[in-house]
């Protein structure tokens, strides 16, 4: 909240309250509208004098307005401003007035409410309140409007008010659906570029805008018209009359009817210039279309994968790019690997190139879908932890002879080529994955689909094709790494870490896991990951240590907080910070850190394990079993497999799925020893009513000589929700006692 209008707002939230009751003999209903100036704060910093200046003028405009309208203006502070009027009708016509012509900017929120009168004339009560904070949630240049106002409205005025849907309000326990002035522009006769974007990409498709306006191209955009279910007139008019259409495709835009309908138009008219602004699957008939990769554009001009997207627009618009007298006269290069990071992300991790793949079918459809398989192995990969990934605008136009020599021109680890080709009734892709300096092939994948079910398999074909490669890479890195306990990068003491923390008995490997954590932490100390993973290895080393350490906790809410504060949005940091939540009993911080990940990395499997088992914590069993059967497709054959086992087993006991809960258990010991899962497996046979069995596994269990107390401590810890708790730790003692040691 900006200084100068908390003292307004504040007031407002304060009148329900026992110091400040309001005589009940003094209410009326009113239609409020609260305003304030948007980026009041930053332009104060920049010039105070001006922005004090330009707000007592526009106090004048506002007050001239609001009298116009039948309203009057009764509460200011700073840049905030209250308005009451008699009429919803006024008070939404003076909304569009102010949103419409008010510099600079404005937001505005109407709402129709309750409200107390003051003996000065001020207005207090929760009308009020509801209106200052749909007024936080608008946006500059536009306004928010209640449902109760909304009712109240007929006519074309009320056409122009189209549902933003239920919001939440801040510190308000209520919903209520809003509705946006939708604000009607000029629309250019011709533009020269037509912008489709998600509502939720403003901030990307502004600086999109901006930037090819300053190449001179008329660009037609308006934040206010991005809603409504239906085409509005003036929206498809300068649609259909722009030279090009630039979709910039995101999470949320492959979701939006809207977005995808400017989209389908575009290319019927074939003015299609999209953007992807962010790793996602494309809607399917978009995703053979030659997409420029720009989701790590911040704005720079001179960047080689902007330049070519702006020439496919200015092809588009049918205009030559200016002299280019200011511009160097350089041939353009590949983008390399170090381009590829991200704000936050070291170079530490392992790299990779897709080749362009080969037709070798002779059939020039096939063409098509090679280059859009490639796109989309790029999408797939991007969305996973393990790899970064080069875009196919770095390979699409290299001269590739020399293997080796393409490798150290992009700057990568490994490169990706592979060949599509019909066999039969089939087609196959045939992938190779080679090591960049010496062009040896590391592995080879192939995937066959039937020809008549391709178009509905093609996402999993790219699927299997991505979860095989980031399995493959991880564990040629592991296999690189374990060999070697100096000169590593603080990348692979992290992967080092998590195989040793995974794949043996926990009770054992984790302080030796928590180790290399330490060491990763101690060579990078601002890597947001290091201080992630090290929280995470500090929890797990107390619990499968069987302390209670106050000062460990402590400890590792420390790295979580500075991990999260080095890499607030970085997906793999929120997967492992929700283990870090859930070990600390903050189980529900920890289902939603999880779900971000999960959300952002759709294709980690390592995102979806942490997810599931969140979900265990919160007996969430039905949405855990998805999300573990999820993470073991993505991880096929890796060294997780005994834990995505384990956790099915659990998750399909809990459903009363005992055949198949057994099944995975089996799954999970015959990949590995562990006491737990013989206690599992107990447990499972317990519920079957198989007391032998149960019996012969807590045998099994007690010689590994970790004490009957250690293994209730942690269960206890690890499984505060699982269904029966307390039964199955007496079943256990009971079953402990009976089972001889040695048995």
């Amino acid at each position: 909240m900006r200084p100068h209008s908390a003292n307004l707002w504040r007031r407002t939230q304060t009148t329900n309250s026992p110091e400040t009751a309001i005589n009940d003999t003094t209410r009326k209903l009113a239609t409020i509208v609260a305003l304030d100036v948007a980026g009041y704060s930053a332009r104060t910093e920049a010039d105070e004098a001006r922005t004090t200046a330009e707000v007592a003028a526009l106090r004048k405009v506002i007050e001239a307005i609001a009298a116009k309208h039948g309203g009057r203006v009764f509460n200011t502070a700073g840049d905030g401003f209250m308005l009451e009027f008699g009429s919803s009708l006024s008070a939404v016509e003076a909304a569009f007035e102010l949103a419409e012509t008010c510099e600079p900017k404005v937001r505005v929120g109407v709402h129709l409410g309750d409200v107390a009168v003051q003996p000065n004339g001020d207005l207090l009560g929760h009308g009020v309140n509801v209106a200052a904070r749909l007024m936080a949630k608008s946006e500059p240049g536009g306004a928010l409007v209640s449902a109760d106002v909304r009712r109240t409205i007929r006519g074309p005025l009320g056409e122009r008010l189209v549902s933003r849907g239920v919001m939440q309000l801040d510190k308000m326990a209520e919903t209520l659906e809003a509705f946006a002035l939708r604000i009607v522009t000029a629309t250019p006769a011709s533009p020269d570029v037509f912008l489709s974007y998600a509502r939720e990409d403003q901030a990307v498709a502004r600086k999109f805008a901006e930037a090819l306006e300053r190449e001179g191209l008329a660009v037609w955009w308006d934040v206010a018209l991005r809603s409504g279910e239906a085409y509005d007139e003036t929206m498809e008019q300068a649609l259909k009359a722009a030279k090009s259409v630039v979709v910039l495709w995101s999470k949320a835009s492959v979701q939006s009817r809207w977005v995808r309908s400017e989209a389908t138009l575009a290319d019927r008219n074939k003015t299609l210039v999209p953007a992807m602004i962010e790793p996602c699957e494309r809607p399917i008939m978009f995703e053979l279309t030659q997409t420029a990769e720009l989701a790590h554009w911040q704005g720079d001009p001179a960047d080689r994968t902007w330049e070519t997207f702006l020439a496919d627009v200015r092809r588009f618009v049918g205009r030559e790019a200016p002299a280019a007298a200011s511009r160097p006269a350089t041939a353009p290069t590949p983008v390399t690997a170090q381009e590829t990071l991200k704000p936050g992300q070291r170079g530490d991790a392992p790299s990779l190139a897709v080749l362009p793949f080969t037709n070798r079918s002779g059939q020039a459809e096939d063409d098509v879908f090679a280059i859009g398989l490639v796109e989309d192995v790029i999408s797939a990969l991007s969305q996973g932890v393990d790899v970064r990934v080069l875009g196919a605008a770095a390979t699409r136009n290299l001269a590739i002879t020399d293997l080796a020599a393409v490798g150290r021109q992009l700057g990568v680890r490994y490169l990706l080529e592979g060949n599509v080709r019909r066999a039969g009734a089939n087609l196959r892709v045939t992938t190779q994955l080679l090591e960049a300096a010496t062009g040896s092939v590391l592995w080879t994948g192939k995937f066959d689909r039937p020809l008549s079910e391709l178009a509905n398999l093609q996402e999993e074909l790219v699927l299997d094709l991505a979860a095989s490669l980031n399995v493959e890479v991880s564990s040629i890195e592991i296999e690189r790494a374990l060999p070697k306990p100096d000169d590593l990068s603080a990348w692979q003491m992290l992967q080092r870490a998590q195989f040793i923390g995974l794949t043996g008995e926990p009770l054992v490997t984790a302080a030796a896991a928590l180790s290399e954590c330490e060491r990763a932490l101690a060579l990078a100390p601002d890597y947001a990951l290091a201080n992630a993973v090290t929280a995470n290895n500090l929890m797990t080393s107390m619990i499968f240590s069987g302390r209670d350490d106050p000062e460990t906790v402590a400890r590792a809410r420390r790295l979580a907080e500075r991990a999260l504060k080095l890499a607030p949005h970085d997906p793999a940091v929120l997967s492992e910070i929700s283990a870090v939540s859930a070990m600390t009993g903050a189980a529900t911080e920890a289902l939603r850190h999880s779900s971000i990940a999960v959300r952002k990395l759709p294709g980690s499997g390592m995102a979806h394990f942490r997810h599931a088992w969140n979900c265990g914590l919160l007996d969430r069993s039905e949405e855990g079993l998805r999300h573990v059967t999820t993470a073991g497709r993505l991880m096929p054959g890796s060294y997780m497999t005994r834990l995505v086992n384990f956790w099915l087993a659990d998750f399909c006991w809990r459903l009363g799925r005992f055949a198949e809960a057994n099944a995975h258990i089996d799954e999970a010991l015959a990949l590995g020893d562990s006491s737990n899962s013989h206690l599992l497996k107990a447990r499972i046979a317990v519920s079957a009513g198989d007391e032998a069995t149960a019996r012969q596994q807590v045998a099994i269990a007690r010689r590994s000589g970790i004490p009957l107390a250690l293994h209730e401590a942690i269960w206890l810890r690890l499984f505060p929700s699982s269904p029966d708790r307390d039964q199955w730790m007496s079943t256990l003692r009971r079953l402990w006692a009976e089972a001889e040691p040695g048995a």
